[in-house]
């Protein structure tokens, strides 16, 4: 491959090897370009080589046959599923690289090769074998056959591929893709990913450790997750479990470690430790400048706690100047968040409305507000509504409240 087209300029030897497949007669000389352009397609991740054996895949316009000149190709929509999906599937890219040697010397389509039952180095060597196996699960240039797919990337695991091993840990901790939910099963192929090398099977660990209610062990999983992967959510499991411990025993020590990892997480723009570590300053810490610098980093726009902080923080001027009208827009960013509109945040523009504060006063308006989060069930709306219409004299609004261990918990109810 190193000599092939070595007089022509390197950025038109891909348009070049193309053109050779689709229309030289002489068909050792177009598979020998087909060869070039796979091999920069699996060898150097190359975006337009894949682009160019999607296009040789499909039919050609020009050609009713859809095949090319020297009948090398033909028209595959199976290899150009493929070729497509390695343009941004890492898993799928780091496979085909690991069969490069193999893939780069037979000229059939690696559709073919993969799905070929009797090929003996789906026996025999464990990267062919992993790469059918994942191919055949997601139904990948051929069709979706889970129960095989997994019997491929058992023979890969058993032949000490530690991706397969993880990768069937994953499907059968997967309840949403193929409804094979059973923890118990992907645990052993989870730990022998580990064994054979592939630490990121800490992570994954850690979350059913953690769901299953054993927080040692979740500890165990998540530490060598944070330590070797740099993993933002392992820290961010670590400050959660360090943070149950110092309410616990009421240890500054590990209220510190909590801090520490929660910041790590939240440094990798990890929005839940984003929050968590925003809410230990301005609840517990009562860090005001903390919680101020953490709710106005890029990633907290979109959280909606993060903005009735800094609603709180400039309505009474803490660590900020006292700034009304800038309470009031980070209320509005909190209280209409697309997916968790926000009903502290909600009250508190009710209560600026009542009171006039940024805005002009307008008993309709707050009365709206008030109703909005009163029908989400917060009480201190219901008893606002009642003195208004009671003409009772107006109280000071509830700060929002939130269960820690709700907060930890409700994690695993989302995707990692």
């Amino acid at each position: 491959m190193k000599d092939f087209l070595a007089t022509t300029p390197a950025e038109l030897r891909l348009t070049v090897a193309l053109d050779l497949v689709q229309t030289c007669d002489y068909a050792p000389l177009a598979l020998k370009a087909l060869r070039f352009l796979r091999h920069h397609a699996i060898a150097y991740d190359n975006i337009e080589a894949k682009v160019k054996l999607y296009t040789l895949y499909t039919t050609n316009e020009n050609e009713k046959s859809g095949s090319s000149s020297s009948g090398v190709v033909q028209a595959n929509a199976r290899e150009a599923d493929l070729w497509t999906y390695s343009l941004y599937d890492k898993s799928i890219t780091d496979a085909l690289y690991a069969c490069n040697d193999i893939l780069t010397t037979d000229d059939r389509p690696v559709t073919e090769m993969i799905g070929d039952n009797n090929n003996p180095q789906q026996k025999k060597k464990p990267d062919i074998a992993y790469l059918a196996g994942i191919l055949t699960t997601r139904g990948v240039g051929c069709k979706q056959d889970v129960q095989r797919g997994m019997i491929l990337l058992q023979r890969a695991a058993q032949l000490g591929h530690a991706k397969a091993a993880y990768e069937l840990g994953k499907l059968w901790d997967d309840g949403y893709s193929y409804s094979l939910r059973d923890r118990s099963k992907a645990i052993p192929w989870y730990k022998r990913a580990i064994e054979l090398g592939d630490k990121r099977a800490h992570v994954d660990l850690a979350n059913d450790c953690y769901a299953a209610r054993e927080p040692a062990r979740a500890r165990e999983h998540a530490m060598q997750g944070a330590q070797w992967l740099n993993n933002r959510f392992c820290q961010y499991l670590l400050g959660v479990l360090a943070f149950s411990s110092s309410l616990s025993m009421s240890n500054t020590t590990t209220m510190a470690e909590a801090l520490k990892w929660l910041t790590a997480a939240a440094q990798q723009d990890f929005a839940l430790a984003i929050e968590e570590t925003a809410r230990l300053y301005f609840k517990i810490q009562k860090d005001y400048a903390q919680a101020y610098r953490w709710c106005s980093t890029t990633k907290a726009g979109d959280i909606p706690f993060c903005q009735t902080v800094l609603g709180d923080l400039y309505r009474n001027g803490w660590a900020v100047s006292r700034d009304y009208s800038k309470a009031f827009t980070h209320y509005q960013h909190a209280a209409s968040h697309r997916e968790s509109p926000n009903h502290y945040a909600q009250h508190m523009i009710g209560e600026m409305y009542l009171q006039g504060q940024g805005v002009t006063q307008d008993i309709k308006s707050a009365k709206s507000w008030f109703e909005q989060a009163a029908s989400q069930g917060y009480e201190p709306s219901r008893q606002k509504l009642y003195d208004i219409v009671h003409n009772s004299p107006v109280t000071t609004p509830t700060p929002q409240k939130k269960s820690y261990r709700w907060s930890a918990l409700s994690l695993f109810g989302r995707r990692k």
